[in-house]
């Protein structure tokens, strides 16, 4: 593929076959469809070419730093719907607030759909909430119950 113009063009030999162009080898990217991850330093930490399972883009995506946790009590929401939440505040332990964004949860092992959180909300159960930053914004990728066993 090249640019020409605004458009990106495949390029292709006499016998019309795809061929790699100086970008595609500078990027070490000779196949498409291609997945690059990029860390905010622009480094590219994990790439997959042709096809990609969705537990193997989650698997790497969860390698990647900076992802952080903080627990504490859910004290907002905002909801387009029932199973539409689009945010919600979290209270730590210190007293700090935060709002995350929901973004896609993961629903593995312990976690729970976003849509529980109005019943943590409600009970006043602690929350693990599993985040990255995107644009600023701390975005929420993982939820789980933290409430004390015992």
């Amino acid at each position: 593929m090249e640019w020409q113009g605004d458009t990106l063009t495949p390029v292709l030999d006499e016998d019309g076959r795809l061929q790699t162009t100086p970008w595609t080898n500078a990027w070490d990217l000779p196949v498409e469809p291609f997945v690059a991850l990029i860390d905010g330093e622009g480094n590219v930490r994990a790439k997959f070419e042709i096809t990609i399972a969705s537990q193997e883009l989650c698997d790497a995506i969860s390698g990647l730093d900076p992802i952080s946790k903080a627990t504490g009590l859910v004290i907002d929401m905002s909801q387009a719907s029932l199973g539409d939440v689009k945010d919600f505040t979290l209270r730590t332990e210190d007293g700090e607030t935060t709002v995350f964004r929901v973004g896609t949860v993961e629903l593995d092992d312990d976690a729970f759909p976003a849509d529980h959180l109005r019943e943590h909300m409600a009970f006043a159960q602690p929350v693990a909430v599993t985040f990255y930053e995107q644009d600023g914004d701390p975005v929420a990728m993982r939820l789980e119950d933290a409430t004390p066993a015992g």
